[in-house]
């Protein structure tokens, strides 16, 4: 099922929470009736410089705009135009911070039809409720159907894309909200967070929706909108309400169909696990025995390195004691030898001395044998006047008596 939101008009549904989110995917199934103005609003939280909001320009192209740290951060797909009177899937992905990113999809789930990204800084954070429809009641509500609106605390994968546009709802874990709009007063939230939503304006209710209750596979359902049928819908209502809480049991039951199918197969993955971790456990107990027989065989040669190790710490003891000897001897030789250098500078010493007395014998020596090669001649001239003197005395002698 899906609700009309008049071009213009204050048509909104409230969740009744802000859903601010640093991280976040916005993704909505939509059905454009055409615009004839400028920023025709879609869904989102944006009031003043905050939050983050989706619209339409007159040239059917999304705009999409959210603000960090105080910066408008917009995507403007100008290149894809929102196809009138059919639905379309569209998505948009956030994140800020240093490294933040914004994607832009449409209908294709795969490329992404716009981006940016940067140091954007911190998401600033809404002050008003999540609304889909005419965002903060100012009159400028887009002119479509919308189906089912989802956010969520996280980015999509291309993965989980693919699965929100085939019908399913991905990443039930990281939900904000998860809005099927089946026509009621309060549009329940299905995602467990209770933001139920509180319908303001007179927007129809059809049944030509590509996801929901009347929709088991996705497709492209034309929506005929006459006044005829405007009549019939007014008309009907007060059955439309009895069909809508039968539709949201139903859903509800369909969703947890869903669920259980998902459980189940999950249970058989976590079997195929088990059994994957048994066959691994035999293995690891193998590798465990085999690891025991190689550790009694390491035990063994740690037992014979010990050994080996006593024996060269022995041996290194020995060593250890030949060198205490060896220093020891080296302290000998060297007391030994300094011994042997004062000897001999005592012997130098004395050598000196034996010297100077020798030098000073010589000396006595020379002085003496002068004096005695003086006396000699001294002697030798005393001997040579004796000698003359007897001489003359002989000769006088002689004269005085001729005869003697």
């Amino acid at each position: 099922m899906a609700r009309s939101f008049t071009q213009s008009s204050t048509d909104r549904i409230d969740c009744g929470a802000s859903l601010n989110a640093a991280t976040g995917t916005l993704a909505i199934w939509m059905y454009n009736t055409g615009q004839t103005s400028n920023f025709r609003l879609i869904a989102g939280n944006r009031t003043g410089s905050t939050g983050y909001v989706l619209r339409l320009d007159s040239d059917e192209t999304p705009d999409f705009f959210i603000y960090m740290n105080g910066t408008i951060r917009r995507l403007n797909a100008s290149a894809t135009a929102i196809p009138i009177n059919s639905w379309s899937v569209i998505v948009f992905e956030w994140q800020d911070g240093a490294s933040a990113a914004i994607e832009s999809y449409i209908n294709d789930m795969t490329t992404a039809d716009d981006s940016t990204s940067g140091n954007f800084g911190s998401y600033d954070n809404s002050a008003i409720n999540f609304q889909v429809g005419d965002v903060g009641a100012g009159g400028f509500c887009a002119g479509m159907y919308a189906a089912r609106a989802c956010v969520w605390n996280i980015k999509l994968t291309e993965t989980d894309r693919k699965m929100f546009k085939a019908g399913h709802i991905p990443r039930r874990e990281n939900l904000l909200i998860h809005q099927e709009i089946i026509g009621v007063s309060t549009e329940p939230d299905w995602s467990g967070q209770g933001h139920n939503g509180t319908v303001t304006g007179t927007g129809t209710v059809t049944v030509h929706a590509p996801v929901g209750r009347y929709a088991p596979a996705p497709r492209h359902w034309p929506i005929f909108v006459s006044s005829g049928l405007s009549a019939v819908s007014n008309t009907s209502t007060h059955l439309f309400n009895i069909i809508a809480q039968v539709s949201q049991t139903s859903t509800h039951k369909f969703h947890i169909a869903e669920t259980v199918s998902q459980t189940s197969a999950h249970l058989f993955n976590i079997f195929q696990q088990v059994a994957q971790t048994s066959t691994h456990i035999f293995n690891i107990r193998e590798i465990i025995s085999n690891t025991s027989t190689h550790k009694f065989n390491i035990a063994e040669i740690v037992a014979q390195t010990s050994t080996h190790i006593f024996n060269i710490a022995s041996s290194l003891t020995a060593v250890s004691n030949t060198l205490t000897s060896l220093f020891h001897i080296r302290q000998e030789v060297s007391q030994t030898s300094t011994h042997k250098f004062n000897v001999m500078a005592q012997i130098a010493q004395t050598s000196t001395h034996i010297f100077n007395i020798l030098s000073s014998a010589a000396v006595v020596i020379a002085t003496v044998k002068v004096r005695a090669l003086r006396s000699t001649v001294k002697v030798q001239s005393l001997r040579n006047t004796l000698k003359t003197k007897i001489l003359r005395h002989t000769v006088k002698s002689k004269e005085l008596n001729p005869d003697g």
